[in-house]
């Protein structure tokens, strides 16, 4: 967590977590599936009386990685134990040197500083495997716990199906193969009861936070969910369903199965004990190591069929599966080592050396881990490179996203409706540092803040009927035909009644043709304050380009940008 801290930015960046922060702020619903308990525990961070709301929305994610480092040590410690029994050397510093390296890995690091909500998956992921060794034990008392965190990640996050797939199946693995064994070899009844339920429904009340907090109208308010119907499109996350497709499995090469060795990479050089330790558990430690083969690979695969642009945090599962083959994978090289006969101080050296060793994850090449083929994996299969270890620290000097959205509310004349984000690679980053400002530092309170890409869902046409008093058609779930179509219709239904008004902010660049033909564009920003040297190569295409144009109708007296 110090690590963490002493590189965690001071205010928002960009991504999903100034939005998250904004909702927290005033308890809204964010986009789906609107994460309730990530909400509520992160608003406990942001009454904390430390820095920005931003550093400590930043915080609650270190601190949940940190409790997951915790969690996963003590688990690899246990798994460990079963098999070369109270040996430190043999039990211990694997299970360190393992979730060290883990929690050292670029992208498990990247989602330890900012708010985001798998920080706190990545704890429930760490602690369904913990509780999981208590389970294969035939340890009746692991049910309740494992049935509330069953229902606290449904909750929160769907990736975690995977994981609870598997943990149905040990249990009934386990039920079957006790009725395989003698009543007097069977130790502990692991007997379902039903009441054990209500340790899965307790969690589920969580989203009962959606329809009650929808019903005081917050800020953020995704899908306005106090009716039925909304409330379950919210929980649903269909407006995510057209990034999943089958193209990659459909059109699969060579060059797409790089998506397999990406977590494995994530360790640098200890990729290699963690393959040897693939090996080991699966011939040592059954349950362990098929479940780990297994989570990695469906992970993996499901990566092949999702395409989001951020789609690098989708790596952090296998990436913490491969800590359990790692841990093993060293104690097993340590085993073979005392076999031979070395002096005392020479095998205290090799533990301290493999202490050092499990830093290597700091020094892969922390920039290009985003691409499908990163060049720099082309060149080397294990890069090193201090200057990435560097950039990490870096980053507690990135201010780029709140610059950037100072720099508009600064530009823009009091009282202008602002229109962010029609073309979609970068709708969100165009808009979030805006919300986080408006709803949170009070910037621009008096303007009206407009996501043009949530101009397609009917629950934000409302919103924007409402705050603009204007009259858009609900349109049901249906889609334009073409995005030419889309902005003709935006430019008739939202800008041109607008600008009957006054002048229109956009942050969008550069503009449709039509529009430069149908208004004066006026550009108020003349240097862009956004630093790219903070932003991973392959993530810098969803930045704003910096503009800021005013646009005034050619029908006003006297149009600003003549």
């Amino acid at each position: 967590m110090v690590l963490f801290i002493l590189s965690m930015p001071q205010d928002i960046v960009w991504g999903d977590g100034p939005e998250l922060a904004a909702s927290a702020w005033t308890l809204g619903v964010p986009h789906p599936t609107g994460y309730s308990s990530y909400m509520l525990g992160l608003r406990l961070f942001q009454w904390l009386p430390l820095g920005t709301v931003a550093f400590r929305s930043n915080l609650f994610s270190a601190v949940c990685m940190a409790l997951a480092a915790v969690v996963l040590f003590s688990f690899l410690k246990q798994s460990l134990g079963g098999w070369y029994g109270e040996r430190l050397s043999l039990t211990v510093l694997p299970a360190f040197c393992a979730s060290l390296a883990c929690f050292l890995t670029p992208v498990v690091w990247s989602q330890s500083v900012i708010a985001e909500v798998y920080a706190l998956f990545i704890l429930q992921f760490a602690l369904g495997f913990y509780l999981l060794g208590y389970l294969v034990d035939d340890r009746r008392s692991a049910l309740a716990p494992l049935l509330f965190l069953s229902g606290w990640m449904m909750v929160h996050h769907r990736l975690s199906v995977f994981l609870l797939f598997l943990a149905g199946g040990l249990y009934l693995f386990i039920l079957l193969w006790r009725l395989r064994t003698p009543k007097s070899e069977r130790g502990e009844r692991l007997k379902f009861s039903p009441m054990y339920l209500l340790f899965l429904i307790i969690p589920l009340l969580c989203l009962l936070y959606f329809p009650f907090r929808a019903m005081q109208d917050p800020p953020v308010n995704w899908f306005d969910p106090d009716v039925f119907d909304r409330f379950v499109e919210l929980n649903r996350g269909g407006q995510f369903g057209g990034i999943i497709s089958s193209y990659v499995l459909m059109n699969l090469k060579f060059h797409h199965l790089i998506v397999f060795v990406l977590p494995l990479l994530n360790y640098s050089f200890l990729a290699i004990p963690a393959l040897y330790g693939f090996y080991v558990l699966i011939n040592r430690e059954y349950w362990l190591g098929y479940s780990c083969f297994f989570l990695f690979f469906v992970h993996q695969v499901f990566l092949l069929i999702y395409a989001p642009g951020d789609w690098q945090v989708f790596l952090l599962p296998a990436t913490v599966v491969v800590s359990a083959p790692l841990a093993w994978g060293i104690a097993e090289i340590l085993f073979r080592i005392q076999q031979w006969d070395l002096s005392c101080r020479l095998y205290s050296t090799i533990l301290v050396g493999i202490v050092l060793v499990s830093a290597l994850p700091l020094f892969v090449i922390f920039d290009e881990m985003g691409g499908l083929i990163p060049p720099s994996i082309n060149k080397n299969p294990f890069p090193l490179s201090f200057q990435s270890a560097y950039n990490r620290f870096c980053a507690i000097g990135d201010t780029n996203a709140a610059d950037y959205g100072r720099q508009v509310w600064t530009s823009v004349p009091p009282g202008v409706p602002i229109l962010t984000g029609f073309n979609s690679e970068t709708a969100d980053n165009e808009y979030y540092p805006l919300l986080y400002q408006q709803v949170v530092e009070r910037c621009g309170e008096e303007t009206a803040l407009i996501g043009a890409g949530f101009l397609l869902y009917d629950w934000y046409r409302r919103q924007v009927n409402a705050s603009l008093a204007l009259d858009l058609e609900m349109r049901g779930g249906r889609y334009f035909l073409s995005k030419e179509a889309w902005l003709e219709n935006m430019w008739g239904t939202v800008l041109q009644p607008c600008l009957d008004r006054g002048p229109v902010a956009v942050t969008t660049y550069p503009l449709p043709a039509l529009w430069y033909q149908s208004a004066y564009v006026e550009d108020l920003v003349n240097q862009n304050v956004i630093d790219l040297s903070y932003v991973p190569r392959s993530y810098r295409f969803f930045i704003p380009k910096g503009h800021v144009l005013l646009l005034t109708s050619r029908n006003a007296k006297n149009p600003v940008g003549e």
